[in-house]
């Protein structure tokens, strides 16, 4: 009896197996291939609020050392320089000064970016450019770094003249409201009076990172070096008080304002 319940029960097993057709096999693949398109667009939200906390903790590591340098440097921030032949951008100073380490200054969400990871390269200090083009983070121009278009820079002691009397250098003790005045930010390479990001052929077609960033204006100029909304639509940025933040749209918030120098000049009155 029990033999034939056995042969029974595999016969039923094997008639249900081949009621299962082709059209439910489909249907199967279908329900899951929409339930993995639901969740991708979870996982990237959720891989880029990690790379977003990443950044932040780097700008504050930064934002940090920038200070502390300023405390041993008679108040001011790293200054951009050129000796023994080769450009010294505020990031590479403080690097040399022994304040930072070349990986802080990559943010996790610009790796496609020109020359992008550079500064993670065995050989990223060959002639300084390394920190010119693979710097994604910006420091306000009133404190050191000074850019003349696209991806250049004013160096003392060669343009000492226009640094101080034209551009104006200013260092950080000064400043009235610390808390709204920016320090570092997410930064990128504008595109003339766009307000997006420079895709030019010789960064092959993709964004590239700046190191300092442009006043506050109430129109876009040429080129501007401007806050990059990276993250998802926003950036993150520093002030001199210490504090982090990411704004969304930062560029309107802080750069394209009706006050000119707004939340970039130290010593800004209303």
């Amino acid at each position: 009896m029990s033999s034939e319940k056995t042969i029974s029960l595999s016969r039923a097993a094997r008639t249900a197996c081949r009621q299962f057709t082709l059209i439910e096999l489909l249907i199967v693949i279908a329900i899951i291939a929409i339930l993995a398109a639901m969740l991708l667009p979870a996982l990237n939200k959720a891989r880029e609020r990690a790379r977003s906390t990443e950044c932040i903790s780097k700008i504050k590591q930064l934002s940090m050392s920038v200070l502390s340098y300023s405390d041993d440097f008679n108040g001011y921030a790293p200054v951009s320089q050129k000796y023994n032949g080769l450009n010294h951008v505020w990031s590479r100073t403080l690097w040399r000064a022994g304040y930072a380490q070349p990986k802080m200054f990559h943010c996790p969400s610009a790796t496609t970016y020109y020359r992008a990871l550079d500064l993670l390269q065995d050989k990223f200090d060959n002639d300084g450019n390394n920190w010119t083009r693979g710097c994604q983070y910006g420091m306000n121009r009133y404190f050191g770094t000074n850019c003349k278009s696209g991806a250049t820079y004013y160096y003392l002691p060669a343009d000492a003249d226009v640094i101080y009397n034209d551009l104006k250098l200013f260092p950080l003790r000064v400043t009235r409201r610390a808390s709204e005045t920016i320090l570092l930010g997410d930064a990128v390479l504008g595109a003339g009076n766009t307000g997006t990001p420079a895709l030019r052929e010789d960064y092959e077609g993709r964004p590239i990172g700046v190191s300092s960033l442009s006043r506050s204006k109430t129109v876009y100029d040429n080129c501007p070096h401007m806050l990059d909304s990276r993250h998802s639509g926003s950036a993150n940025l520093s002030f001199v008080d210490g504090h982090v933040t990411s704004a969304r749209n930062a560029i309107y918030v802080y750069q394209i304002t009706d006050k000119i120098d707004r939340y970039f000049l130290p010593t800004f009155k209303d």
